[in-house]
């Protein structure tokens, strides 16, 4: 029931990323809600919860954004279960470890899309990628995460989601 619910809360999000964010653009990045999502549950919930959640994040992300399926899909799946794998060695109701949680996967999430364009041969200058999409979305992120984490420990205290 819990993946249902969280898995619920990515599709809305999502759906918040595709329609409503766009008109707020900060320096032509938005907030990627569905990345502070899956680091605070995988945080919260562990690292089964982590990259389940990351794989549907990254399929619904794929579907809605993606041309290539998995592009989203496999950063998210790693970055979910790599931080729900730490969760079990840090003090989640802590405000600061989701803020760097959310810095070092960002920079994570970023470098592997910018792998994957590259790979891809699409040419993108890696001072350009840094500078234009990485610096504002670290921004972004982390003052996001610093309101939002605090709603998702509450929310896991619900008895429909509530931690084993």
């Amino acid at each position: 029931m819990r993946l249902f619910i969280l898995s619920l809360l990515l599709l809305a999000e999502i759906i918040i990323e595709s329609s409503i964010l766009p008109f707020i653009k900060i320096k032509g990045v938005t907030p990627d809600l569905v990345l502070i999502t899956i680091v605070s549950m995988g945080l919260i919930y562990g690292k089964k919860e982590g990259i389940i959640l990351g794989l549907i994040g990254g399929i619904f992300s794929d579907i809605l954004f993606g041309r290539i399926l998995g592009i989203h899909g496999l950063p998210y799946m790693l970055i979910g279960y790599l931080v729900g794998f730490a969760s079990e060695k840090v003090y989640k109701e802590n405000r600061i470890i989701p803020y760097l949680f959310t810095l070092i996967a960002t920079l994570s999430y970023q470098g592997i899309l910018y792998l994957i364009i590259y790979l891809a041969r699409i040419e993108i200058p890696m001072d350009i990628y840094i500078r234009k999409y990485t610096a504002f979305s670290l921004i972004i992120n982390g003052i996001i995460v610093i309101f939002i984490y605090p709603f998702f420990l509450k929310l896991s205290e619900w008895n429909l989601i509530k931690q084993r």
